[in-house]
């Protein structure tokens, strides 16, 4: 019920703002239409209670349509214009040379960073090791670290091999600039 709300959000807000009553004929009928639903759906001997709350929540559904008209009504057209505009850029295609790879500055390699991260984390979960651990524990642990350090080591080496290997390519470059 709540999706069908949700969905219906734009018409209903438009259908607001224009005719009021049909909008509230609308939350109406739904409201009666659900509580028969409710009264009839029931198999078996049912409470007087439940009936009452059958009814209350149909009466709930039908004054949050009406309720929710209202608010999806006060969208103003400043709203729908960047709205708009945000889908029209979303369309717009990139220049990946300016967008992606940020204009020609140097981009930064995170490979370091995280592979020093994941090594923090091992020495992290070697602490572990002060603690009482059963036999097959200290193994977990072990092959945890181990593979939280290789890991890290490996992405640190990487990223650092990339680092240096991009400053020659640049040194180069600047060299066949000047050249030139």
């Amino acid at each position: 019920m709540t999706f069908g709300i949700f969905s219906t959000s734009h018409w209903t807000g438009r259908l607001y703002r224009e005719n009021k009553t049909a909008l509230a004929s609308i939350a109406a009928f739904i409201s009666i239409a659900t509580a028969v639903l409710f009264y009839y759906t029931p198999v078996g001997q049912i409470e007087d209670w439940q009936m009452v709350l059958s009814f209350v929540s149909a009466v709930a559904l039908g004054a949050s349509l009406y309720g929710f008209a209202r608010l999806f009504a006060m969208e103003k057209e400043e709203e729908r214009t960047v709205i708009g505009n945000f889908f029209k850029k979303i369309d717009t295609p990139i220049d990946v040379a300016k967008e992606v790879y940020a204009g020609g500055r140097r981009q930064v390699s995170t490979m370091p960073l995280v592979g020093r991260t994941v090594i923090f984390l091992g020495i992290l979960v070697s602490m572990s090791y002060f603690t009482k651990l059963e036999d097959l524990e200290v193994v977990a642990v072990t092959a945890m670290v181990a593979i939280l350090l290789t890991f890290g080591g490996t992405l640190w080496i990487l990223g650092k091999r990339a680092d240096r290997k991009e400053e020659q390519e640049l040194a180069r470059l600047a060299q066949s600039t000047e050249g030139t």
